[in-house]
């Protein structure tokens, strides 16, 4: 996208953020949507592909659609982000979020969903609980860094067995205000060990985010 276009997409952005009214926001979001199309379709594609995701012509048009309207109430002008960076970066959250909602659906009608595929839906939630939290340093950081640690925290837990995969989870979960569910399972594990192993994953988790 050349820069001319980067600056009508800042200020279409910023124009849309600060509409008085529904009517007004919507004719500037539609005139954005118009403006990044290709560049979205070709995210999406990208995304999709990163992440191992198939899907119809059709579908990839409702996703793109949803992904727009993600990244665009996402964004923060005053953060100073790079706006580009930032549509890319959170279309491919988006889409790995949708991804594992619909695993997870699988998973409880019976399908060949992995329940433990929620994570990125749990982090969404962690990031969001620190970027409005009274760590600073975080707040302050860059979206791709802030993607980036969300990707971080997806590569660790990818190494661990099934077993320490849901210390981890609890572990990530456990430092979320107000989350509604657990997930534990201390089969085979001693309490004690559990909440060892517990501990020291919220401390590999701090470290990974810089907190």
């Amino acid at each position: 996208m050349e820069q001319l276009n980067v600056a009508e997409v800042l200020l279409a952005v910023n124009k849309y953020k600060k509409a008085k009214n529904t009517k007004t926001a919507t004719k500037y979001r539609n005139k954005l949507y118009m403006l990044m199309q290709k560049d979205m379709s070709k995210w999406v594609g990208a995304g999709l592909k990163e992440i191992g995701w198939e899907m119809k012509q059709s579908e990839r048009l409702s996703i793109g659609w949803d992904c727009f309207c993600f990244c665009l109430d996402s964004f923060k002008s005053k953060n100073n982000i790079d706006v580009l960076k930032h549509f890319y970066c959170y279309t491919v959250f988006y889409l790995r979020m949708q991804r594992s909602k619909w695993l997870r659906d699988l998973k409880l009608q019976g399908g060949k969903g992995k329940i433990n595929d929620i994570l990125p839906i749990i982090t969404v939630d962690f990031i969001d609980s620190l970027i409005n939290s009274e760590h600073g340093r975080f707040k302050n950081k860059n979206t791709s860094d802030i993607v980036c640690d969300m990707e971080d925290l997806h590569k660790f837990r990818e190494i661990l067995c099934d077993e320490h995969k849901a210390i981890f989870d609890d572990a990530l979960l456990s430092m979320v205000p107000e989350r509604k569910f657990r997930v534990r399972n201390i089969n085979g594990c001693n309490y004690q060990v559990y909440c060892m192993a517990k501990n020291i994953y919220k401390n590999i988790i701090r470290f990974i985010v810089g907190i």
